[in-house]
Protein backbone atom coordinates (compact mmCIF):
# COMPACT_ATOMS: atom_id res chain seq x y z
CA UNK A 1 0.00 0.00 0.00
CA UNK A 2 0.97 3.48 -0.79
CA UNK A 3 -0.12 6.37 1.10
CA UNK A 4 -0.20 9.80 -0.21
CA UNK A 5 -1.76 12.81 1.76
CA UNK A 6 -4.48 14.23 -0.02
CA UNK A 7 -4.17 18.47 0.16
CA UNK A 8 -6.71 19.34 -1.99
CA UNK A 9 -9.16 17.02 -0.40
CA UNK A 10 -8.33 18.24 3.06
CA UNK A 11 -9.05 22.36 1.92
CA UNK A 12 -12.19 20.83 0.36
CA UNK A 13 -13.33 19.69 3.88
CA UNK A 14 -11.92 22.19 5.81
CA UNK A 15 -14.18 24.72 3.33
CA UNK A 16 -17.52 22.28 3.99
CA UNK A 17 -17.33 23.14 7.56
CA UNK A 18 -16.07 26.61 7.05
CA UNK A 19 -19.65 26.70 5.35
CA UNK A 20 -21.53 24.22 7.57
CA UNK A 21 -21.06 26.39 10.89
CA UNK A 22 -20.11 29.96 10.04
CA UNK A 23 -23.70 31.07 10.57
CA UNK A 24 -23.32 34.65 12.35
CA UNK A 25 -24.81 34.97 15.62
CA UNK A 26 -26.77 37.91 16.82
CA UNK A 27 -25.40 41.12 18.08
CA UNK A 28 -24.29 41.39 20.45
CA UNK A 29 -24.22 37.86 21.85
CA UNK A 30 -23.30 36.65 25.48
CA UNK A 31 -20.53 34.14 24.14
CA UNK A 32 -18.65 36.96 22.29
CA UNK A 33 -19.15 39.70 25.10
CA UNK A 34 -17.11 36.97 27.68
CA UNK A 35 -14.16 37.12 25.98
CA UNK A 36 -11.93 39.63 23.84
CA UNK A 37 -13.88 42.79 22.78
CA UNK A 38 -11.22 43.55 20.41
CA UNK A 39 -11.47 40.23 19.26
CA UNK A 40 -15.42 40.89 18.59
CA UNK A 41 -15.14 43.43 16.69
CA UNK A 42 -12.54 42.49 14.44
CA UNK A 43 -15.04 39.47 13.86
CA UNK A 44 -17.44 41.75 12.97
CA UNK A 45 -16.22 44.49 11.38
CA UNK A 46 -12.78 42.96 9.59
CA UNK A 47 -12.48 39.36 10.01
CA UNK A 48 -9.84 37.12 9.24
CA UNK A 49 -10.07 33.78 7.71
CA UNK A 50 -10.99 31.53 10.91
CA UNK A 51 -7.73 28.61 11.12
CA UNK A 52 -7.84 25.23 10.32
CA UNK A 53 -7.79 24.38 14.20
CA UNK A 54 -10.70 26.05 15.30
CA UNK A 55 -12.72 25.47 12.85
CA UNK A 56 -12.40 21.97 13.41
CA UNK A 57 -12.85 22.47 16.98
CA UNK A 58 -16.00 24.72 16.41
CA UNK A 59 -16.98 21.59 14.33
CA UNK A 60 -16.71 19.05 17.09
CA UNK A 61 -18.54 21.19 19.39
CA UNK A 62 -21.38 21.46 17.02
CA UNK A 63 -21.19 17.81 16.19
CA UNK A 64 -21.57 16.86 19.60
CA UNK A 65 -24.80 19.45 19.93
CA UNK A 66 -26.35 17.86 16.94
CA UNK A 67 -25.75 14.42 18.77
CA UNK A 68 -26.39 14.16 21.92
CA UNK A 69 -28.77 17.47 22.56
CA UNK A 70 -30.83 17.33 19.56
CA UNK A 71 -33.55 14.79 18.41
CA UNK A 72 -34.50 13.83 14.77
CA UNK A 73 -37.43 16.35 14.88
CA UNK A 74 -35.89 18.54 17.09
CA UNK A 75 -35.09 22.21 15.76
CA UNK A 76 -32.13 24.41 16.14
CA UNK A 77 -31.70 26.38 19.38
CA UNK A 78 -33.48 29.91 19.88
CA UNK A 79 -31.75 33.09 20.55
CA UNK A 80 -32.95 35.47 23.03
CA UNK A 81 -32.89 38.74 23.98
CA UNK A 82 -32.51 40.23 27.01
CA UNK A 83 -31.65 44.02 28.09
CA UNK A 84 -29.76 44.22 24.78
CA UNK A 85 -27.51 41.01 24.63
CA UNK A 86 -28.78 37.72 23.01
CA UNK A 87 -28.16 34.04 24.45
CA UNK A 88 -28.40 31.22 22.76
CA UNK A 89 -29.16 27.99 25.56
CA UNK A 90 -28.03 24.81 23.75
CA UNK A 91 -30.65 22.83 25.62
CA UNK A 92 -33.92 22.41 27.38
CA UNK A 93 -34.41 19.36 30.32
CA UNK A 94 -36.96 17.21 29.92
CA UNK A 95 -37.34 17.97 33.81
CA UNK A 96 -37.20 21.83 32.71
CA UNK A 97 -34.15 24.16 33.07
CA UNK A 98 -31.17 24.98 30.80
CA UNK A 99 -28.24 22.98 30.19
CA UNK A 100 -25.03 23.82 28.53
CA UNK A 101 -22.77 21.24 26.68
CA UNK A 102 -19.23 22.04 26.56
CA UNK A 103 -16.48 19.74 24.47
CA UNK A 104 -12.36 19.66 26.07
CA UNK A 105 -9.39 18.03 25.38
CA UNK A 106 -8.75 19.21 29.37
CA UNK A 107 -8.76 15.65 31.55
CA UNK A 108 -11.58 15.01 33.87
CA UNK A 109 -10.36 14.65 37.78
CA UNK A 110 -10.81 11.40 39.98
CA UNK A 111 -14.59 12.57 40.50
CA UNK A 112 -15.89 13.50 36.95
CA UNK A 113 -14.88 17.08 37.12
CA UNK A 114 -12.57 19.16 35.22
CA UNK A 115 -9.09 18.89 36.07
CA UNK A 116 -8.59 22.49 36.39
CA UNK A 117 -12.14 23.30 37.39
CA UNK A 118 -14.79 25.08 35.88
CA UNK A 119 -13.30 27.41 33.63
CA UNK A 120 -14.26 31.16 34.10
CA UNK A 121 -15.32 31.72 30.97
CA UNK A 122 -17.74 28.88 31.52
CA UNK A 123 -18.89 29.94 34.66
CA UNK A 124 -19.73 33.46 32.64
CA UNK A 125 -22.01 31.88 30.29
CA UNK A 126 -23.46 29.57 32.97
CA UNK A 127 -24.95 32.62 35.02
CA UNK A 128 -26.05 34.72 31.84
CA UNK A 129 -28.16 31.48 30.67
CA UNK A 130 -29.36 30.84 34.54
CA UNK A 131 -29.97 35.01 34.72
CA UNK A 132 -32.10 34.10 31.54
CA UNK A 133 -34.22 31.15 33.60
CA UNK A 134 -35.15 33.65 36.45
CA UNK A 135 -36.68 36.27 34.18
CA UNK A 136 -38.15 33.81 32.88
CA UNK A 137 -39.68 31.74 35.31
CA UNK A 138 -43.58 31.94 35.91
CA UNK A 139 -42.68 31.84 39.91
CA UNK A 140 -39.39 32.71 41.71
CA UNK A 141 -38.21 32.30 45.41
CA UNK A 142 -36.21 35.51 46.48
CA UNK A 143 -32.80 33.92 47.98
CA UNK A 144 -32.99 30.57 46.25
CA UNK A 145 -30.29 29.26 44.63
CA UNK A 146 -30.71 29.06 40.56
CA UNK A 147 -29.63 25.75 39.18
CA UNK A 148 -28.05 25.75 36.06
CA UNK A 149 -26.86 22.09 34.18
CA UNK A 150 -24.17 21.52 31.67
CA UNK A 151 -22.57 18.43 30.31
CA UNK A 152 -18.75 18.32 29.59
CA UNK A 153 -17.47 15.89 26.60
CA UNK A 154 -13.81 14.85 27.59
CA UNK A 155 -12.52 14.16 23.92
CA UNK A 156 -9.31 12.15 24.88
CA UNK A 157 -10.69 9.75 27.21
CA UNK A 158 -13.86 9.48 26.01
CA UNK A 159 -15.91 10.29 28.50
CA UNK A 160 -18.96 12.33 29.45
CA UNK A 161 -20.15 13.44 33.01
CA UNK A 162 -22.86 15.78 33.70
CA UNK A 163 -23.14 18.10 36.69
CA UNK A 164 -25.71 20.72 38.14
CA UNK A 165 -23.99 24.14 38.95
CA UNK A 166 -25.92 26.43 42.13
CA UNK A 167 -25.85 29.95 41.92
CA UNK A 168 -27.13 32.30 44.16
CA UNK A 169 -29.37 35.91 42.58
CA UNK A 170 -26.47 37.95 43.50
CA UNK A 171 -23.72 35.74 41.67
CA UNK A 172 -25.59 35.94 39.04
CA UNK A 173 -26.90 39.82 39.33
CA UNK A 174 -23.41 41.04 39.50
CA UNK A 175 -22.13 38.91 36.41
CA UNK A 176 -25.08 40.21 34.29
CA UNK A 177 -24.19 44.05 35.52
CA UNK A 178 -20.61 42.93 34.01
CA UNK A 179 -21.92 42.10 30.87
CA UNK A 180 -23.42 45.00 30.82
CA UNK A 181 -20.81 47.34 30.88
CA UNK A 182 -18.60 45.10 28.16
CA UNK A 183 -21.77 45.00 26.10
CA UNK A 184 -21.91 49.26 26.21
CA UNK A 185 -18.22 49.40 25.67
CA UNK A 186 -18.60 47.14 22.31
CA UNK A 187 -21.57 48.86 20.99
CA UNK A 188 -19.40 52.31 22.01
CA UNK A 189 -16.94 50.91 19.64
CA UNK A 190 -19.21 49.53 16.85
CA UNK A 191 -20.92 53.24 16.52
CA UNK A 192 -17.68 55.09 16.20
CA UNK A 193 -16.13 52.06 14.13
CA UNK A 194 -12.66 52.31 16.42
CA UNK A 195 -11.44 49.26 17.69
CA UNK A 196 -11.56 48.65 21.49
CA UNK A 197 -8.11 48.38 23.23
CA UNK A 198 -5.91 45.75 22.71
CA UNK A 199 -4.78 43.82 25.61
CA UNK A 200 -7.36 46.04 27.71
CA UNK A 201 -10.86 43.58 27.55
CA UNK A 202 -9.10 40.15 27.27
CA UNK A 203 -7.69 37.58 29.63
CA UNK A 204 -4.05 37.09 28.66
CA UNK A 205 -4.76 33.20 27.78
CA UNK A 206 -6.52 34.23 24.78
CA UNK A 207 -3.74 36.36 22.89
CA UNK A 208 -1.89 32.98 22.35
CA UNK A 209 -3.00 31.62 19.82
CA UNK A 210 -5.36 34.52 18.44
CA UNK A 211 -5.89 35.56 14.80
CA UNK A 212 -5.52 39.37 15.22
CA UNK A 213 -2.26 38.99 17.64
CA UNK A 214 -0.68 40.64 15.05
CA UNK A 215 -3.06 43.65 14.55
CA UNK A 216 -2.77 43.47 18.39
CA UNK A 217 0.91 43.82 18.47
CA UNK A 218 1.20 46.70 15.87
CA UNK A 219 -1.36 48.78 17.98
CA UNK A 220 1.35 48.53 20.60
CA UNK A 221 4.18 49.57 18.85
CA UNK A 222 2.26 52.06 17.30
CA UNK A 223 1.71 53.25 21.00
CA UNK A 224 4.74 53.19 22.07
CA UNK A 225 6.52 55.05 18.94
CA UNK A 226 3.89 58.19 20.12
CA UNK A 227 4.74 57.82 24.24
Amino acid sequence: MRAVRNGQAERELYTRLTQKYSTPKPEPHLTELIYCLTKAYYDRTAPLRVSDKETVMFAIGFGLEQVILRGDDDTAPVSQELDGIWLTPDYVMLTGGGMDLKSTRMYPDADGSPKRGFSETWLEQFMGYAYLDTIEAVQYIPDQEIPYSVGIVYLVPAELTAWTLYFSKAELEANWAKLQVRRMVLKAHRRANTVPEPFKWNRDWECKDCRYKMRCDAWAAAQKGVA
